[in-house]
């Protein structure tokens, strides 16, 4: 599997993310069978667990693995995976900037992975904040976006009238661990 770096792995720690790109589409292609939760479908009920299956797929989970050991764990070797899930569209949560680590213990940062080209320039971005910046990603197919979930980064999605089926991998890093505080003011 080719993984190109969009941008350096030093934006983690100064922009709250990375970009990579996958380059084998038909890895990508490979996961068309997945049953992706419309999480547009019930804004009543925005829990993180209405995107996971309770059995994950086993090539999912695999997939996902060789993602993490490539990406993740040459920087940082305590790492571990937490979740993995998969869904559709951008939950009404997800449309409000936040930041997804909610204990000192648990996600501080993730792995998103775009499984569509959003055809719309003006929908589906994924926007990213630090206390002085904003950034836009447009995601096309294969777009991977590593996340800095401490304190000092935000984000939040916009909604597409595209498919916008998204790979999940929650992680927890204890060597970013000293960033996690729980104040969310980054106004």
């Amino acid at each position: 599997m080719k993984i190109s770096e969009v941008t350096p792995i030093n934006h983690f720690f100064t922009n709250g993310f990375v970009q990579y790109q996958i380059e084998d589409n038909e890895m990508l292609n490979s996961f068309e069978h997945l049953n992706f939760i419309n999480v547009e479908y019930d804004s009543n009920d925005d829990s993180y667990n209405n995107r996971a299956p309770s059995t994950p797929d086993p090539n999912l989970v695999k997939f996902s693995q060789k993602i993490f050991d490539a990406l993740i764990k040459p920087n940082f070797t305590k790492s571990h995976i937490l979740e993995v899930a998969c869904w559709d569209g951008v939950d009404s949560g997800s449309l409000n900037w936040h930041n997804d680590c909610q204990s000192p213990k648990s996600l501080n940062s993730n792995i998103l992975i775009y499984l569509d080209h959003l055809n719309n320039p003006n929908e589906g971005a994924l926007h990213i904040r630090n206390t002085d910046q904003k950034f836009r990603i447009w995601p096309i197919k294969g777009t991977v976006v590593w996340l800095n979930q401490t304190h000092l980064y935000q984000h939040k999605a916009d909604r597409t009238s595209d498919r916008r089926r998204v790979i999940g991998i929650d992680l927890y890093i204890p060597e970013i661990s000293f960033m996690t505080s729980f104040s969310t003011d980054l106004v």
